[in-house]
């Protein structure tokens, strides 16, 4: 399989979840502890959850389809082992962004869109390669392969409209190690 990551750093994926999917996992997470994160020098702040063995999003994280996957993706041989798999929820309200960084560690992350409101209320995903930013306009249901470690990302901050005073953005991450 080839997703074409090695390219652009990241591919991707419309539909990746159906929206019932998406519906169904965003509301497994209504009874979850989320703990108040600060991202960074710019003090954002957002909620985080980590997932462990044992939750249905790790679990579908380290599923052998999406392992292979992520493998394909890199151009690495089926033989080479996942040596670590780190996954989160993240819960952006009003006011609340990614700031711009590139990750520590990991091979590639796998971001799934568990609820995403309309553009005109931010929370964009933002990519920034060599020949500049770009946002990755993703809706409820699709996700972002992408090497985090070699592209700046970030998000637009998330901002009140007065079709939803109140929007909320929800994506499951997992980072692969191999």
């Amino acid at each position: 399989m080839r997703l074409g990551i090695e390219g652009r750093g990241l591919v991707v994926l419309p539909g990746f979840l159906s929206r019932d999917e998406a519906a169904r996992l965003e509301l497994a997470t209504t009874c979850r502890s989320f703990e108040r994160t600060y991202g960074s020098i710019e003090s954002a702040k957002f909620d985080v959850s980590n997932l462990e063995p044992g939750d249905e999003l790790h679990d579908f994280f380290q599923s052998e389809l999406l392992v292979s996957t992520v493998r394909a993706a890199l151009s690495l041989p089926e033989s080479a082992p996942l040596q670590r798999l780190w996954g989160w929820i993240s819960r952006y309200k009003v006011g609340e962004y990614l700031p711009a960084h590139k990750d520590p560690g990991g091979s590639a992350n796998l971001l799934i869109s568990l609820h995403h409101p309309p553009p005109e209320n931010g929370g964009t995903l933002l990519v920034e390669d060599e020949s500049g930013q770009h946002p990755v306009i993703l809706e409820t249901g699709d996700a972002v392969l992408f090497l985090a470690t070699k592209l700046m990302h970030s998000s637009q901050v998330l901002v009140p409209t007065r079709g939803r005073p109140e929007p909320l953005k929800l994506v499951a991450v997992g980072r692969y190690y191999f």
